[in-house]
């Protein structure tokens, strides 16, 4: 049996760069998995390079970085692999991105989904454990925000084509015993997939893939059994700290001196800041979902267990809110059968409430 640890968005900076929050009881719970894989929602550095396309548009500049040593909480956690997938791996340009690449390889810590040219950003991640071979695949769709397309000279991410996807499932399942895909998409602050999200993630299974663990929607969104694949449209923040905002938005590092005995203001929205401010997840953002595979040859079995993020930024075990557990699990309902006929027939309602609430000018969440 191979036990196998999935989690979403890692960031493991901002006011954790001085104190993390983990406790022995998240500690220990992660030294039982054989393999840990993770989200890197991050680029390592110090933050004097920023992305060129963010850094040109006020609305864009939501730009992500940790100080190298924070990598300190990935080795802590054991995190084995992960993906570099993600609209935040480029925040500090492409030599942020190699840069990054660099940390990692020399903590051991594979990577996949990026690269410092095109052919490294689609390589897969392969692994063996106990004389079984697993690879990893990540995606990023390319018609987001700086996307980095890679060449041959310069890097990027692995863009999302769902063609290309089943292609590299399938020659990939041809050197591996099991493939899993972790791909970047989704509407943010949402427990509702996107359909597309959903038919691709069912084609995926169907192309060979033992799994598929979305993120970046920042929220946790129903995980269920295809066929003889699992299923997770995104896992949520695992790791996801307050961080400090420099105008307009990017994350920034203050010293000791400029926050000491001063009136910080906070906020849990995303906007456009005229002063220092302390940035914190909305409360749905701080849930995570800790997936565990457990692998005994072709049958595959999952357990979920839930994180949460406090106010003072420890990170706890804690079962989602009973009206988000709700949400979940209707949502569940309707996407884990075969056809899509319910979720399609649920999803364009929603399209049409959310509609007629834009006309009416009253505030919603996709």
């Amino acid at each position: 049996m191979i036990n196998i640890g999935f989690v979403g968005d890692v960031f493991p900076g901002g006011c954790w760069a001085l104190k993390d929050g983990l406790s022995n009881e998240i500690l220990n719970f992660f030294c039982e998995f054989d393999l840990r894989v993770a989200n890197l929602e991050t680029a390592f550095g110090d933050g004097k390079v920023q992305c060129h396309v963010k850094m040109s548009n006020p609305k864009l500049g939501n730009t992500l970085f940790a100080p190298d040593h924070c990598i300190e909480i990935l080795k802590k956690l054991n995190i084995n692999v992960v993906s570099l997938a993600n609209n935040h791996a480029c925040d500090c340009d492409l030599q942020g991105l190699a840069h990054t690449i660099e940390l990692l390889d020399s903590e051991g810590i594979k990577h996949f989904g990026a690269g410092r040219n095109k052919k490294e950003a689609e390589t897969p991640a392969i692994i063996t454990i106990k004389g079984v071979k697993i690879g990893f695949l990540g995606y990023f769709p390319p018609e987001w925000e700086a996307p980095y397309p890679p060449t041959d000279n310069l890097g990027g991410l692995n863009h999302y084509y769902i063609d290309k996807v089943l292609s590299d499932v399938k020659q990939l399942k041809k050197q591996c015993d099991y493939v899993f895909v972790m791909p970047h998409w989704g509407w943010e602050y949402t427990t509702c997939p996107r359909l597309r999200d959903v038919v691709d993630a069912k084609v995926i299974i169907e192309a060979g893939a033992d799994g598929v663990f979305g993120a970046h929607t920042h929220t946790v969104q129903p995980i269920f059994k295809y066929k003889n694949g699992i299923i997770a449209t995104s896992l949520g923040n695992f790791i996801f700290p307050d961080r400090y905002l420099n105008p307009p938005r990017q994350t920034y590092y203050p010293k000791k001196e400029e926050i000491e005995d001063k009136n910080i203001p906070f906020t849990d929205k995303f906007v456009i800041t005229d002063k220092l401010t302390l940035h914190g997840m909305p409360q749905k953002s701080r849930y995570g979902l800790i997936c565990s595979v457990k692998i005994y040859d072709e049958k595959k079995e999952f357990n979920a267990n839930y994180t949460f993020m406090t106010s003072n930024n420890a990170l706890v075990f804690k079962n989602l809110k009973m009206i988000h557990n709700l949400k979940v699990w209707i949502i569940k309902l309707l996407i884990s059968r075969e056809s899509n006929f319910y979720y399609r027939a649920f999803y364009k309602m929603r399209y049409y409430y959310h509609r007629i609430l834009d006309k009416l000018k009253i505030q919603h969440t996709l």
